[in-house]
């Protein structure tokens, strides 16, 4: 059984996008799960700006 891949087109752009193997969703939602766990440890004390900044940091 092979993977899906699909090309996406927006803008004059276009990318070949791949469908993840079982092993690397599982390997994303760990790496989702870190990345959560060290957002909520931010500080109370960040301004909603701040907390914007970091969200988008994350990656």
């Amino acid at each position: 059984m092979f993977l899906n891949t699909d090309t996406f087109n927006y803008g004059g752009h276009s990318i070949v996008l791949s469908e993840l193997s079982a092993l690397q969703r599982v390997d994303y939602l760990k790496f989702i799960q870190q990345r959560t766990a060290d957002y909520d440890a931010q500080p109370e004390t960040l301004t909603e700006a701040e907390r914007q900044t970091e969200f988008m940091q994350m990656g």
